[in-house]
């Protein structure tokens, strides 16, 4: 015993001395965009920059990795040192796309076996769906719907609410999509759910309930309820059956095959589930990040069209400390409808399809665990390093010029997003940040709350150098993760105010405080009343020969700033609206600038004449 103990220590001693080497290898200035690792202990850390370079600029990603969803406070602080000491870092290896197998029979060959039951040709049938206002385990929540067929094509029924009528050629445009296009993409790379009710084919019930659940606090624009494919539970609370809901408004379009693609990938999911439970539980259903997560990237599989993710990734982008990525339930945690943590969740798993492969998708849906547990066990990497990789990407993708955005070395080939770029109506900036000049007393230390599997931005710069301490704690529960990347040499750094003014109006003053010149890509802002909800959030977003309603010239140059014209108030809100341009360098290079815009506030003698002006 004795022996062994002495083995331990002594193997631990040479654990410190190569750790401790390891990270006297760090030298100054750090290799562009690389990441580094800053270590923790005890939820702290201190650390030294030398900043030699005026010029000099730090991507700092100060995250907290926590499950727990709660608020906590992260405080940082800095002062000037004399030498440079403490260097905790350690270099983080990229991630190499890493493709897995991307035949989704794999899975379901030799271990998902289809339930049979008699074939029927029902004209009428009885669906039973939760309509909200209490617990699913209370019957009296769930209505009773008598539906009659309205179509039938090769792999699919649709049925409709007789409270409801839906045009025939939206029959049709269902039809034709789920028969040619989602479930050909379904077979390819999702596989298929199981014929529950033994009809041959799948079915999709409209019904205008979708619009008017909870009390009419909550409409859908479709849903699958897991227990459907539950062959244990009896009606109301499953209709032992494959069926997805789709709302009475739905129409022809394109956002209806995004709607289809979307809730026939939770049906899959659902289904893949069921024999992969463990032995021990009575439920397969995945958490709801991820289950959310997967539907969303089966978008992706079907088409281009964004109208089901546009506004969901630019609310995440927006508030990326308060909206967190892991939510095991969104009903019970307060978010089911909330746009923000569905854009994190997306583009996590659409990071990491990038360099597993569309494979990964149906690794995670047959699979008899969840939530991280299920993505470390398809990956093979620890969650907090996806994370940690995946918080730095989101920044770096957006300076990145368009032709060599890390997007194109993706092992997908999926419709490509831009970060920096108009999504759909909305106008993305990638992840807000915050200015930290060093050597700037007024910010010598700094406090702010981050939720869990959260993160907040900050461009790291001082205009005197010297070597400077910075010191990061974070509260109990938290779990502080800090991640240092040298942004490229050079990168120019844009400024954005906004000021109301007499009229009722308001303007933009942009700022290069650097010696390159910038190109104005795009403008973006939008605002909402919370009365309303979400989804009457109301984008701008000006680009190109739009960009001259603002200012009479769409170049700012070096040392320069550009005054815009004054712009009406938004109308549809009294909150605080968030603004973001892009500007490109010569070089192509992305930057980025952020501002808040809060309409009740008062201007300060601020005429309207005078805009449009140019000074150097």
């Amino acid at each position: 015993m004795r022996r062994l103990a002495a083995r331990i220590a002594v193997g631990l001693a040479l654990a410190a001395i190569v750790h401790y080497t390891m990270r006297s290898k760090v030298h100054f200035p750090l290799p562009p965009e690389e990441l580094y690792a800053v270590a923790t202990e005890a939820n702290q850390t201190t650390f030294d920059l030398p900043l030699t370079d005026a010029r000099e600029q730090y991507l700092l990603v100060v995250s907290n990795v926590a499950r727990e969803l709660e608020n906590r406070k992260i405080s940082l602080a800095v002062e000037p040192v004399d030498n440079v000491a403490l260097l905790p870092y350690s270099h983080v290896d990229a991630l190499a796309p890493c493709p897995l197998r991307s035949d989704p029979g794999f899975y379901t060959s030799t271990i998902v076996t289809p339930v049979t039951y008699t074939s029927h040709e029902a004209k009428r049938r009885t669906f039973w769906l939760h309509v909200g206002g209490s617990s699913t385990e209370n019957p009296g929540a769930y209505r009773k719907i008598d539906a009659q067929l309205q179509g039938r094509g090769q792999y699919v029924r649709v049925y409709v609410d007789r409270d409801d009528r839906l045009p025939p050629r939206t029959v049709d445009a269902i039809i034709e999509q789920f028969d040619h296009s989602i479930r050909p993409m379904a077979v390819k790379s999702l596989g298929l759910p199981k014929d529950i009710d033994g009809d041959g084919t799948f079915a999709v019930l409209v019904t205008g309930w979708l619009g008017r659940l909870d009390g009419g606090a909550v409409s859908l624009g479709g849903m699958v309820n897991p227990n459907d494919f539950e062959t244990t539970l009896e009606a109301p609370f499953s209709n032992q059956a494959d069926v997805l809901y789709l709302n009475a408004n739905v129409r022809p379009g394109r956002h209806l095959e995004t709607l289809l693609a979307h809730e026939f990938a939770h049906a899959i999911s659902c289904s893949g589930r069921q024999d992969h439970r463990p032995l021990l539980f009575a439920s397969a259903k995945e958490e709801s990040w991820l289950s959310e997560a997967i539907s969303h990237v089966a978008e992706n599989l079907e088409s281009d069209n964004w109208t089901n993710l546009d506004h969901r990734v630019a609310r995440f982008l927006e508030t990326p400390d308060q909206t967190p990525l892991v939510v095991a339930n969104y009903r019970s945690a307060g978010l089911w409808r909330a746009a923000g943590p569905r854009g994190s969740t997306y583009l996590f798993l659409r990071w990491c399809v990038d360099h597993y492969g569309t494979g990964l998708l149906p690794a995670l849906i047959y699979s008899s665990r969840s939530g991280i547990a299920n993505i470390e066990a398809a990956t093979g990497e620890p969650f907090e390093e996806l994370y940690r990789h995946f918080a730095s990407d989101l920044f770096l993708r957006t300076i990145e010029t368009s032709e060599h955005s890390t997007a194109n070395s993706s092992c997908v080939d999926l419709p490509r997003i831009d970060l920096a770029s108009p999504l759909g109506k909305w106008g993305l900036a990638g992840p807000r940040y915050d200015s930290w000049e060093l050597s700037d007393p007024a910010t010598a230390e700094r406090e702010f709350q981050l939720r869990g599997t959260t993160s907040r931005y900050f461009i790291v710069s001082s205009s005197k150098i010297g070597p400077r301490r910075i010191h990061i704690a974070s509260s109990p529960g938290s779990r502080l993760q800090v991640t240092l990347v040298r942004l490229p040499d050079a990168l120019p750094q844009l400024h954005l105010e906004t000021i109301p003014t007499d009229h009722g109006k308001w303007k933009l003053v942009l700022s290069n405080s650097s010696g390159t010149p910038l190109e104005l890509s795009h403008v973006a802002w939008d605002g909402v009343d919370n009365r309303s909800g979400d989804s009457h959030r109301s984008p701008r977003c000006f680009t190109e020969d739009q960009l001259m309603t603002m200012f009479d010239d769409a170049c700012l140059p070096g040392g320069g700033e550009l005054v815009g014209q004054p712009q009406e108030r938004p109308n549809w809100s009294s909150e605080p609206v968030t603004v973001q341009v892009v500007a490109r360098d010569p070089q192509g290079r992305r930057v980025t600038a952020w501002a808040t815009l809060n309409p009740m506030k008062a201007p300060v003698g601020v005429a309207d004449a005078g805009t449009g002006v140019l000074r150097r």
